[in-house]
């Protein structure tokens, strides 16, 4: 064998090592990265999200459409109304609350009056829910009166 069979035999082993290390090493952070993102999804997987919105529905009447955007159901739902003037206002079905589950990609809808001076007004709401991650889970929204 002469010495540049031995130079060739020396660089394709040399370059087969250098792409077992890579391919090694580059799986490692593959897998790393898998498992983070697992870990991820995993979590997501047992958040619930509530969230709401306000409607106009006919002249005066509106409707406060509360949602779970989450991906886990969201357990003994409550809704506090951060301004006290809405003590007064006649809300239809309040005494739904605590709502006792509400599934992902589901919502529900609670009607009321507005009084003069309301529409163009914002409204502050505190969501509060249970889940899978734990209890008293919080949303706060300011949502436009329209």
């Amino acid at each position: 064998m002469d010495w540049i069979n031995i130079l060739s035999l020396s660089i394709a082993c040399l370059s087969a090592l250098g792409t077992l290390y890579v391919w090694i090493a580059h799986g490692r952070k593959i897998n790393k990265f898998q498992l983070e993102k697992f870990e991820k999804e995993k979590e997501e997987e047992k958040k619930a999200h509530i969230a709401g919105n306000i409607i106009s529905k006919n002249k005066g009447s509106k409707s406060l459409r509360v949602v779970n955007s989450g991906k886990a159901p969201a357990t003994n739902v409550r809704i506090d109304f951060c301004d006290e003037m809405w003590d007064e206002v006649p809300i239809m079905n309040k005494n739904i609350f605590p709502y006792r589950k509400l599934d992902p990609q589901n919502g529900f809808e609670m009607n009321f009056i507005a009084f003069e001076g309301m529409t163009g007004g914002t409204v502050d709401i505190r969501f509060i829910w249970d889940d899978e991650r734990g209890m008293d889970n919080e949303n706060h929204q300011t949502l436009q009166m329209q």
